[in-house]
């Protein structure tokens, strides 16, 4: 189970990234912040968090045999519902925000502790009969759990599409995935890990777009950047250079 919490920490490690840097543009626009512009966000992250966890559950098996050693062939079987977790865990995360700016934090924390108490029950009822395999169910549905809280409950309050009917179809392709991947039904994980894209597949494409275009424009902006400060130092040496011939001088 520890071993094969490593992978699930790519998906975590990208969307605390993006989650860190949304807060706090979040809190710049503050309580006025329009609720189209949470929708937007909202839609653009959706598809690429289930994308990423899509991604990473086809290529776990091999990432197991690569990067741990034959003791822990097992883990390839848990990596599935720790990445259905962590995926659940991010779109939770970024409904966290909501609650951050109409200052309900007793909200976040009761939806929270619901989480935990949801995940402890299944914890008891999954791990006797399934080991490490029941642990990573329970940390699945208990991140399942936050995340559909958050959603019903920022619905009252804050009015922007959430998707349900494609998120639904997407989260329900993507557990079957990580139930066939315990099962080690490998095929037929991967081919419900990219079929739980589908649903999502024009928010994805104008995802892909927008952060393409966004990375673009920051790449541009760095070699600009790098061209402006090379500039400079060649300015700064060339003004140097100039100073010291002139005290050369002076001194003869």
């Amino acid at each position: 189970y520890a071993a094969a919490g490593r992978f699930p920490a790519l998906v975590a490690f990208a969307a605390s990234v993006f989650l860190e840097a949304w807060h706090y543009a979040a809190l710049q626009n503050g309580r006025e912040a329009p609720a189209s512009h949470f929708g937007r966000v909202y839609a653009l992250i959706l598809p690429a968090f289930l994308a990423l966890g899509g991604a990473v559950m086809v290529i776990s098996p091999l990432l197991v045999r690569l990067f741990l050693s034959a003791a822990y062939a097992k883990a390839a079987r848990v990596v599935g519902f720790l990445l259905f977790g962590a995926v659940c865990a991010g779109m939770a995360n970024f409904l966290d925000s909501v609650y951050t700016l109409q200052m309900r934090s007793s909200a976040s924390l009761v939806s929270a502790l619901v989480a935990v108490v949801l995940h402890v029950g299944f914890s008891f009822l999954l791990i006797p009969p399934l080991g490490a395999v029941g642990a990573s169910m329970a940390n699945a549905l208990g991140f399942l759990a936050l995340f559909v809280i958050r959603c019903a409950h920022t619905a009252r309050f804050l009015k922007f599409p959430r998707h349900a009917k494609a998120i639904s179809q997407s989260l329900f392709c993507l557990f079957s995935g990580a139930l066939f991947l315990a099962v080690e039904r490998r095929f037929f994980a991967t081919v419900l890990a990219l079929i739980s894209i589908f649903p999502l597949r024009g928010l994805l494409l104008s995802s892909v777009s927008f952060l393409w275009g966004r990375s673009r424009v920051f790449v541009m902006h760095l070699i600009k950047r790098k061209n402006v400060l090379k500039k400079s130092e060649k300015y700064d040496k060339i003004k140097l250079s100039s100073a010291l011939t002139r005290d050369r001088e002076e001194d003869i």
